[in-house]
Order: C-alpha cells, then sequence, then structure tokens
C-alpha cells in the first residue's frame, strides 16, 4: 500500500510537469513549485528517507528529457526502501513466533487420530517405532507456521535437521498436516499440497506396501511435485506441473537446498528414477530400520 502511494503521488508528479511543458511551448520551466510530498505523513515514518530525492524546487526540464526515467529512479529506491522495510517487520513478527523442533513418542492423543486411520493393527511397525515430530515452516504466504509429522524413530532425527535447514532459508512449504486430517487418503493429501510422511499403504498401482508404512518417506509439496508414470500423473491437478522448467514456489529442482539435505543424509529422491518419476517423494532404505 505504502509503494502504491508513493508510486501514484509521483506519477502525478510527472503528468503534471508534462501538462506545464506542453502548455508553456518553452524549452524549459524554471522554479516551478511542485506539490511537496514531504508534508503528507507517511503511514511509516521508515519511507520519508525517500522524500529527499524529491528535492526538484528549482530543476529544469528540457522538453526532450527523459523525465520518466528520473521518475523510474525514484521509484526503483522506493521499492528498495520498501523491500527493507517488509524484511523488518519479517524479523519483528518471527520474534514473536515460537519456533519449533521437537519430537516425542506417539502419546495417547495422538493415538487417539491415527489408530484405525493411517495406522493399523496390520502395519509393519508399531506405535512404539514411531516419533511424533512437531516442526516450524515457512508457508506460501511467507508466514512461519507450525506444522506435525510422524516418521519412524530411525529417522527422526534427520527430518528435525532437514526442516530446520529448510526454516532458516525460508524453503516454502504449503501445509504440513498428518494424513489422517484427510482420512489417510493420500489423493486428498496431495490436492491439498500437503506434505506428509507415516500412512500405513502400499505403492501407487501396486501391491507391495510403500516406505510410507514404516515412517521412512516422505511427500513434499506433492500438488505442484506430482507422481509421474508414462499417462499417469497423480494428483491429476498437478499434471502442468510435469514440465519442470515450470516456475513454481515449492517446486522441488534437483541440486537445490532441500534435494542437498535429504541426499547428504543417504535419502533418495523419487525425482531421480526413470519410471516413476516421483517428484514429491524421499524416501531411506529399509536397512535404516533393520
Amino acid at each position: 500500500m505504502i509503494l502504491m502511494f508513493i508510486k501514484f503521488l509521483i506519477y502525478t508528479y510527472v503528468l503534471i510537469l508534462g501538462l506545464l511543458n506542453l502548455a508553456s511551448q518553452t524549452s524549459t520551466v524554471e522554479t516551478f513549485q511542485p506539490y511537496d510530498i514531504r508534508q503528507q505523513e507517511l503511514p511509516n515514518s521508515h519511507y520519508n528517507d525517500v522524500t529527499s530525492l524529491l528535492d526538484l524546487e528549482s530543476t529544469e526540464f528540457d522538453e526532450n528529457e527523459p523525465i520518466k526515467d528520473e521518475a523510474d529512479e525514484i521509484l526503483d529506491v522506493a521499492e528498495q526502501e520498501t523491500n527493507e522495510a517488509e524484511k523488518n517487520m519479517d524479523k519483528e513478527e518471527e520474534k514473536d513466533f515460537d519456533v519449533t523442533f521437537t519430537k516425542e513418542p506417539i502419546g495417547e492423543e495422538v493415538a487417539s487420530r491415527i489408530v484405525g486411520v493411517s495406522w493399523k493393527e496390520e502395519a509393519p511397525v508399531s506405535k512404539e517405532d514411531l516419533a511424533y515430530l512437531q516442526l516450524s515452516y515457512w508457508g506460501y504466504d511467507d508466514q512461519p507456521h507450525h506444522g506435525e509429522m510422524i516418521v519412524h524413530n530411525a529417522v527422526a532425527d534427520d527430518i528435525l535437521e532437514i526442516f530446520q535447514i529448510l526454516y532458516e532459508n525460508r524453503y516454502p512449504i504449503e501445509r504440513m498436516k498428518l494424513i489422517d486430517e484427510y482420512d489417510a487418503d493420500d489423493n486428498a493429501s496431495m490436492r491439498d499440497n500437503n506434505t506428509s510422511s507415516f500412512c500405513y499403504r502400499s505403492i501407487t498401482n501396486s501391491s507391495f506396501l510403500s516406505k510410507h508404512s514404516y515412517g521412512l518417506a516422505i511427500d513434499i509439496n506433492p500438488l505442484v511435485n506430482p507422481y509421474v508414470s508414462g499417462n499417469h500423473i497423480y494428483p491429476i491437478e498437478g499434471a502442468v506441473y510435469k514440465d519442470r522448467q515450470v516456475d513454481e514456489k515449492g517446486m522441488i529442482q534437483k541440486d537445490d537446498i532441500l534435494y542437498q539435505a535429504f541426499i547428504e543424509r543417504g535419502w533418495i529422491w523419487g525425482g531421480d528414477w526413470e519410471d516413476p518419476l516421483d517428484y514429491q517423494h524421499f524416501e531411506k532404505p529399509l536397512e535404516a530400520i533393520q
């Protein structure tokens, strides 16, 4: 809003100068007294520094002079000032945010949410094999949030370290809820671009158990990082993101900071496979729990 206000004033100023040039039919407009933006109280005093750039009271303007270039320069400085102010505001907001990276056993409250949903008696791991994590992350709204995830105890420390790195680098994650919030429906979770891990289920289009059944796999921003096998794409709403050249927030690219954080800790990325290409998926071999 502040930048828009400044732009409005500057372009109004330039328009007035142009009209005066046309009216006078002379090569210069001398000692024109411009509307002084400094007389206005801006919403944030931080931007008052920008007004020093508008000290043009005795400036001569040649009719061929590119006045717009001067205005654009002022706008560039104003935008830089705005960006810096927004960063400072983010820092202040972050001070009030309780950054959390914790690990604990599956307690009664969490068990009541997952038993019969993502975890069942026939699952290959017990509730005691699993860890409940609370993780801070940066959302698509550029604000910090608290998320939750269940993984195998053997990889819990990995995930805590990785997501701390992602948080420090403001890597965008849209949602991070237990898949039980979607009644353990993987398609529903993917469509909602939800990042999750443990879920007792089979591999897509297979009868073999997924690494998710062991808490050894995690799907990150699955809508923009779809599962692709031939003409099959899951979720179907993510078909446009089969093209990995699309510039989209939260899209995993080989060698980006998220990729490196997982690979350095011995995880495998589904985006490195030939078929399927599972761009959302990172997994740890079963040897991690044997």
